[in-house]
């Protein structure tokens, strides 16, 4: 009789009462550390001996019906509640069981009866001891059983601690019922009053035993039994009923009911949705960036990249940017005009000038922006049903000191000075013939006006070239006024498209940085998505396979 995997299966549930992203779990801790353990001893049950624990109220007479069993005096009786302060193990000198030895105050007795031999029976403090420390003793034994004997007498079965006690530890082990000093109530009327009271909490197929431990331990000789006593029943049961078959099925079952359960415990404490909860919480966290670098875009917007800023820009680079006549009369008109409204700073210096200082302001009065951003994750973490602390934890040992702020100051002029380089580039040299035509024109007409005369005879009219000259800045003059709207008017397109690139830019730098916290928890919370579903398959496969070689499990 082997459990394959059992052992992989309780790591498992050890590692899920650790810290999890899912705070159910830990929550959960104690009883998966406790199920754990009870799996880890059903798998060893091949190599160790049946534990029968006898348990029961003060003053049933469990440590008689121990020395009943044994035949001799081995476990101490006495009319003093409670007598049972520690534990009596009665097992083989054949056998051993390391647990036993850590039982509190533990009284091992040992014997040669081949009918008992692979089990052992064990006397345990009162369920309903005044003393904390035997009930705390009694749940740990009871955790570790394989069969509880449960003791009880006419005056005390109908003890409302000890059935809630036993209730609790119904599921993961076997159960079977003695009705000790039957001698004092011979109808029988009592015992099926407690069949059906055992059965009201789930009992509903464990046997009852009604005996006298006490007259089973006199001589024969001093007093005939009563044919209510059914003690010879139970010794059989325990010596010849418990055969190996029965044992493993037993066994089997056990370890069936205690993986179901924990299967239970750990769904129980798992979030709905659990398992796409790490994938929807991104999908929350992205969002929540998007929706707060949209707030940041309108105020780069609106105060440190102002379009009418970058279109003077990129229109005095472009229009200054012409070759010929015309691009030296628009150099010279564009730097007049930046003499006259802004003294010797360049349009790049003023901007670039700008941009430092309003994002330094940014700076120092969004310092807690992402601070908020991040307690958005942890809120969106708790509606997901993750745990908050731990997503925080995550989040803020990723990023350390890295804020959006921090890396607009650091990106933003070094990507408005490549939009710039890319947007301001000159009009080409097409342009720029096209732009010169007019004052070639002129130029050309008056050279062959003088010309003429000259091969005529006549002087130059040296007097009208001061006038032609006059002429000619007047019309680049108005052709540049005409071709600086032209400009500014495509400028401000070009503009609006750095001003988009450039926030589509920091976007997605700011999306790849909080991007890679985001990925550390999705990631933590995917780990633990998937150590929930092993082990969850792994109790399963646990169950399965004890239920189906669970043949003589119900003792009768």
């Amino acid at each position: 009789m082997t459990f394959a995997g059992s052992a992989d299966t309780a790591r498992a549930l050890q590692a899920l009462a650790a810290e999890s992203v899912f705070p159910g779990l830990q929550v959960a801790g104690a009883g998966l550390r406790a199920l754990a353990e009870q799996i880890e001893h059903g798998a060893a049950a091949p190599f160790r001996p049946f534990r029968i624990l006898l348990a029961g109220g003060t003053g049933v007479g469990k440590s008689t019906l121990l020395n009943a069993l044994a035949g001799e005096p081995v476990a101490v009786t006495g009319e003093r509640r409670p007598t049972t302060s520690g534990f009596t193990a009665y097992l083989h000198v054949r056998d051993d069981d390391p647990w036993l030895l850590e039982l509190p105050e533990v009284k091992l007795v040992r014997h040669q009866r081949a009918s008992l031999e692979g089990k052992v029976i064990i006397d345990s403090p009162d369920a309903d001891s005044a003393c904390e420390d035997h009930l705390v003793m009694l749940k740990g034994a009871l955790d570790l059983a394989d069969m509880v004997l449960v003791v009880v007498s006419g005056e005390k079965y109908v003890s409302a601690r000890v059935l809630s006690l036993l209730a609790a530890y119904r599921e993961g082990r076997e159960f079977a019922f003695v009705f000790n000093k039957i001698d004092q109530l011979p109808d029988g009327a009592a015992v099926d009053d407690f069949r059906g009271v055992i059965r009201t909490v789930g009992f509903t197929e464990a046997p009852v035993y009604p005996i006298s431990a006490r007259a089973a331990l006199r001589p024969h000789t001093e007093g005939s039994t009563s044919s209510a006593n059914r003690f010879d029943e139970l010794v059989s049961f325990v010596a010849e009923g418990l055969d190996r078959s029965r044992l493993a099925g037993i066994v089997r079952s056990n370890m069936a009911e205690r993986a179901s359960l924990a299967s239970r415990l750990v769904r129980g404490a798992l979030p709905e949705g659990w398992e796409t909860a790490a994938r929807a919480w991104r999908e929350d966290c992205i969002e929540s960036v998007v929706m707060s670098f949209a707030e940041t875009a309108r105020s780069l917007r609106r105060v440190v990249m102002p379009e009418d800023g970058l279109t003077s820009l990129i229109t005095a680079a472009r229009g200054g940017s012409f070759t010929g006549v015309f691009g030296l009369f628009a150099t010279i008109a564009y730097g007049l005009r930046r003499l006259a409204q802004t003294g010797s700073a360049t349009t790049a210096e003023r901007l670039d000038a700008r941009l430092r200082a309003k994002v330094d302001e940014m700076v120092l009065s969004d310092e807690h922006g992402d601070a908020l951003l991040h307690e958005g994750f942890v809120l969106a973490a708790t509606k997901r049903g993750m745990d908050g602390g731990v997503v925080r934890g995550l989040v803020v040992a990723h990023l350390g000191s890295e804020t959006t702020p921090k890396l607009i100051a650091a990106r933003l002029p070094v990507l408005v000075s490549r939009e710039l380089e890319r947007r301001s580039g000159s009009p080409g040299r097409l342009s720029s013939l096209l732009m010169d035509l007019p004052a070639w024109a002129w130029i050309a007409y008056w050279v062959a006006r003088t010309v003429s005369r000259v091969l005529a005879g006549r002087a130059p009219e040296w007097e009208s070239f001061t006038g032609a000259a006059v002429v000619l800045a007047v019309a680049l003059a108005l052709q540049w006024t005409l071709v600086h709207r032209l400009l500014r008017w495509g400028s401000r397109r070009r503009a609006r498209a750095a001003i988009a690139a450039v926030l589509t830019g920091l976007e997605a730098e700011a999306l790849a940085l909080h991007g890679g916290a985001i990925e550390a928890v999705e990631r933590r919370a995917q780990g633990d998505a998937a150590a929930v579903s092993s082990a969850l398959r792994a109790l399963g496969t646990l169950a399965q396979s004890g239920s189906e070689g669970g043949d003589g499990r119900r003792a009768s």
